[in-house]
């Protein structure tokens, strides 16, 4: 953030910097994907990636999407994405089935 100092009544006005867009792989999400589980996403095919990343519950605005950004873990049930809602920016996950 930085901070600007005008005249009038506002004397200091703190504006928000621009984020940089960058193309996120799973792995640079949130810092936390598992190495297993990254490497058995790999292996699947990238028709059947879209639609489990456009096919997940948000409970809280009924969308259907990741953000870029979402990581992976292995569980007993194998691959889950885990990341925030394309629409709210809730916490969403899905399980690779």
């Amino acid at each position: 953030m930085s901070e600007k100092k005008g005249s009038g009544k506002h004397k200091n006005v703190i504006t928000k910097m621009p984020e940089k867009k960058r193309d996120m792989t799973p792995v640079e999400a949130m810092g936390a994907t598992d190495i297993e589980a990254a490497r058995l996403w790999n292996t699947y095919p990238n028709e059947l990636k879209e639609i489990w990343l456009h096919n997940a519950f948000c409970p809280n605005c009924i969308s259907a999407s990741f953000k870029p950004g979402y990581n992976l873990r292995m569980d007993k049930f194998g691959v889950v994405i885990e990341g925030y809602c394309d629409q709210c920016g809730g916490r969403i996950a899905r399980c690779c089935d």
